[in-house]
């Protein structure tokens, strides 16, 4: 039983799968043959007739799978706030192609010019998508990423989330990504923001669920205390998510969106 259990970790880990960032978008192929062959127009009208959590998928997949200057004659030709975005994604994800995902003791150091020049990039034509649509709120979401990267932006990085009309969940998670104890902030002010938002808009409830779950992966680090194996069972955190779950109403009605499928994933996690 012990080598067959072996074996099947060893064939696990050998896969070469890529998680699709597109998330199974029905349009998926359509948008990388527009993207392909440079039907821009095309490409904006399809854009504009998403919903919110559809741009946001479609956004995040393209810059998963382009290559360098995939967009950059595009936004260089014309003022177009979508290609000044999806160019900004790309450079945001090619900063952390270049990082990785490694704790930064373990990024090769040759790496970290590479890496904030992206982010440069990335925020500039970011800012300018910003600029020509505000009403987007794609581009300011990637800004609290590229913050997050520099560091020590806690302010810009709440000024950017203030810039979104409306409920933007990705933009909420990467906010407390960016508040977390391993990106230089602290459990307080982590637990501060989910609160606060979730207070203010019970569809953000899953983010005060992903804050328990940050607080769990980081008990027992270093000098805390806590324990990860008893964290999910103490009373007021069972208690709090449950609340958090039942209060959401984006899970209300069973509502098909990407936005919910996230939520769902993280209440999954903390339950």
């Amino acid at each position: 039983m012990l080598r067959w259990l072996v074996y099947q970790l060893q064939v696990y880990l050998r896969r070469k799968d890529r998680v699709d960032k597109f998330r199974g978008h029905p349009k998926t192929a359509l948008v990388r043959e527009l993207v392909k062959k440079g039907r821009w127009s095309e490409l904006e009208a399809l854009y504009a007739s998403l919903r919110q959590d559809e741009k946001n998928v479609v956004t995040s997949g393209l810059a998963d799978v382009m290559q360098a200057g995939a967009f950059d004659d595009w936004a260089s030709a014309r003022g177009s706030a979508l290609a000044h975005s999806l160019k900004g994604h790309l450079e945001l994800d090619l900063a952390w192609r270049v990082r990785s995902g490694a704790a930064a003791s373990l990024v090769r150091k040759d790496a970290w010019k590479e890496y904030f020049a992206h982010l440069r990039t990335a925020f500039g034509d970011l800012r300018a998508a910003n600029e020509l649509d505000p009403s987007d709120p794609e581009p300011p979401c990637a800004m609290i990423r590229v913050l997050m990267g520099w560091g020590d932006r806690v302010a810009e990085m709440h000024e950017q989330f203030d810039r979104i009309e409306g409920f933007h969940l990705p933009a909420a998670n990467h906010l407390l990504d960016g508040l977390t104890e391993k990106w230089g902030g602290s459990h307080q002010q982590m637990f501060a923001f989910a609160r606060t938002i979730c207070g203010r808009n019970p569809c953000y409830g899953s983010v005060l669920a992903l804050a328990h779950v940050e607080r769990w992966f980081a008990a027992g680090d270093g000098d805390d205390n806590e324990d990860p194996k008893s964290y999910f069972q103490k009373p007021h955190v069972r208690d709090e998510i449950i609340e958090a779950y039942e209060r959401d109403a984006l899970l209300a009605g069973h509502e098909l969106s990407y936005f919910a499928l996230f939520a769902r994933s993280v209440y999954g996690l903390a339950f």
